[in-house]
């Protein structure tokens, strides 16, 4: 919930704004946001299982696939991604969708992994909780080619880290192998996370 917490500092929403979060699983986000904010936030996940759970324990929330919501255009102030954007495909479509649900001016937040673009580091795609790990650049040129601009981005791979070693400390190493995906082995790139924050471009 920090990340959430400091996205919704960084945004500046005017007090009841509308908000969704795609890929909102089992619904952690919008119950916070509903409960402990003036915001009103509903959450879409395509995983029927995710959103019963989520519905049983009270968050507002429905069964959607990123590619096709079931919203009017220009329904929300803030679209969120958190840790899901990384998951969904195709990006660009999820994008695109996720611009027309977007008043004029409003905030696409995206809470990631993404890779460290340092020399013989390459982009990859794994199969666990970890989807496409992609470089920071290759993420904001796919919200420029969407029609967003990217005006904030900040690295929280420091937590990251510490929420890593957390796990390995209480599971083992076995444990965050396999949450993360077994083709880890093979990965160059130095795995970081990171808060982004883009406006829509108005007159596209």
């Amino acid at each position: 919930m920090e990340l959430t917490k400091r996205a919704l500092q960084l945004c500046r929403f005017s007090a009841g704004a509308s908000l969704v979060d795609i890929g909102c699983g089992e619904g952690q986000t919008v119950r916070y946001v509903n409960s402990c904010t003036d915001f009103k936030m509903t959450g879409v996940d395509k995983d029927g299982a995710a959103i019963e759970k989520a519905i049983a324990e009270g968050a507002c929330c429905l069964l959607a696939d990123a590619a096709e919501l079931p919203f009017c255009a220009a329904a929300f102030d803030g679209v969120f991604f958190e840790c899901s954007f990384s998951k969904i495909e195709p990006p660009a479509t999820a994008l695109l969708e996720a611009r027309r649900l977007l008043k004029e001016r409003g905030r696409l937040v995206i809470t990631d992994f993404y890779a460290d673009a340092q020399a013989g580091a390459k982009e990859t795609t794994l199969s666990g909780l970890l989807g496409r790990v992609e470089f920071k650049e290759t993420i904001a040129a796919r919200l420029a080619a969407a029609g967003f601009e990217l005006t904030f981005f900040e690295d929280h791979t420091k937590a990251l880290r510490q929420l890593f070693g957390q796990l390995i400390f209480d599971f083992g190493r076995g444990f965050l192998d396999d949450a993360l995906g077994k083709e880890t082995t093979g990965v160059t790139a130095k795995l970081s996370y990171g808060l982004f924050i883009a406006e829509k471009v108005t007159g596209n």
